[in-house]
C-alpha cells in the first residue's frame, strides 16, 4: 500500500486516540474518585501509559484492520456465523472509520484493562497489565465520573 495512502489514515486514527485522550482528561477533571487539578495534570501524568498502549497494542490492531479489513467476518465465519451476517462487519479503511478505530480500540483496551484488574492474577504479571497502574481512575474510564458543584467549577476562592 503506498505511504500517501496510509499515512493520512495513521494520523487520523492517532487523532482519533487523542480525542478519546483528551476526553478522559476532562472526565478525570471532573472526577469526584480522584481529583486532578487540571486536564493538563493528568496528561501530564498519564501521557506515558497511552504511549506504551498505542504503539505496541493500538497501533497493531490498527494495522491488521488496514491490511486485512475482512479478518473479522472471517473469524465470524469460522465460528459458524452464517455467511450473510458476517460480511456486514467489513469496514472499509478511510479517514473516517480509521479515526472511529483509534477512539474505539483504545476504548477497548480501557475495558480489557478493567477486567484485567478485576482477576487474581499472578505476581509475576506486571502491575501495568494488571491495571494497577497508579494514576489510573475506573470512573473516569467508564465515563461514570460524577460532576458536582464545588468552588473549582465556580471559579470562587
Amino acid at each position: 500500500m503506498p505511504t500517501h495512502i496510509w499515512i493520512p489514515l495513521y494520523l487520523t486514527f492517532l487523532a482519533g486516540i487523542s480525542w478519546r485522550f483528551f476526553s478522559r482528561a476532562s472526565k478525570a477533571y471532573r472526577s469526584t474518585l480522584r481529583s486532578y487539578p487540571s486536564r493538563r495534570a493528568f496528561i501530564i501524568q498519564n501521557w506515558d501509559v497511552f504511549l506504551l498502549r498505542t504503539f505496541p497494542w493500538n497501533t497493531g490492531w490498527w494495522t491488521l484492520w488496514l491490511f486485512h479489513p475482512d479478518a473479522l467476518s472471517k473469524l465470524l465465519i469460522f465460528s459458524h456465523i452464517p455467511d450473510s451476517v458476517a460480511n456486514w462487519i467489513i469496514i472499509t479503511p478511510n479517514l473516517l472509520s480509521s479515526a472511529a478505530f483509534g477512539f474505539l480500540a483504545d476504548y477497548a483496551t480501557d475495558q480489557l484493562q478493567i477486567k484485567l484488574a478485576a482477576l487474581d492474577l499472578p505476581s509475576w504479571v506486571p502491575d501495568a497489565i494488571k491495571g494497577e497502574i497508579p494514576s489510573y481512575d475506573p470512573g473516569v474510564v467508564n465515563g461514570t465520573a460524577l460532576v458536582q458543584k464545588n468552588d473549582r467549577d465556580t471559579g470562587a476562592k
